[in-house]
C-alpha cells in the first residue's frame, strides 16, 4: 500500500501478521524493532501469540489467539 506521507496517522498500518513482523511498514512510520518489542512487552504478550497487529493514530492494537 502505498499512501501520502501526510496520512500515515490515518490509515491503520499492519506491523504483525501471523506472528511475522513487517519491517518495511516499521520503518515507514520511523519505528524499531526495539520499539515493537517493547509495546508487545509492555501488554503481556509475545510476537508467536500475535497473529495481527497494526499502528494508526500514534498506537498499537494487538489481535492475539
Amino acid at each position: 500500500i502505498i499512501l501520502p506521507k501526510n496520512s500515515l496517522g490515518t490509515y491503520p498500518i499492519s506491523l504483525i501478521i501471523d506472528g511475522k513482523v513487517l519491517k518495511d511498514n516499521l520503518f515507514s512510520i520511523n519505528k524499531s524493532i526495539d520499539w515493537l518489542n517493547k509495546k508487545i512487552k509492555d501488554n503481556n504478550l509475545s510476537l508467536i501469540h500475535s497473529n495481527y497487529a497494526y499502528y494508526k493514530n500514534k498506537n498499537v492494537y494487538f489481535i492475539t489467539d
